[in-house]
């Protein structure tokens, strides 16, 4: 009968051991395999950042004009600069008139001064 008891009491321990290592084996996995709440909090922080990027550079998107817009300032800027070179013409024409009106004025001021007047 004690041969009995010892090999109970062996089964126990042996029993027991291998719950005991299983429960540590299966402790560590969910630790190591699974989010605990820091891990959540973290991602859940990182996601907010990330976030709040994403929002600023669609805000800037937004502000960004549209490619009408840009054909419309293109256009426009093209218009401008056919305007500018329609004065550019007209400031040469009033440049040569004037050309011709100083040199009359300085016909006129030898003209006067070798009359001595």
């Amino acid at each position: 009968m004690p041969d009995l008891l010892q090999s109970e009491k062996l089964l126990f321990w042996a029993v027991t051991g291998s719950l005991t290592l299983l429960g540590g084996v299966l402790w560590f996995a969910v630790r190591k395999f699974f989010f605990t709440q820091d891990d959540g909090a973290r991602v859940i922080q990182r996601v907010s950042a990330v976030e709040a990027r994403l929002n600023t550079h669609e805000t800037r998107l937004d502000a960004m004009p549209t490619v009408e817009a840009v054909g419309r300032l293109e256009s426009q800027l093209g218009d401008v600069r056919g305007d500018l070179r329609a004065q550019g013409a007209t400031l040469d024409g009033l440049r040569e008139q004037t050309q011709g009106i100083n040199r009359g004025l300085e016909m006129l001021n030898r003209h006067l001064l070798e009359k001595g007047l």
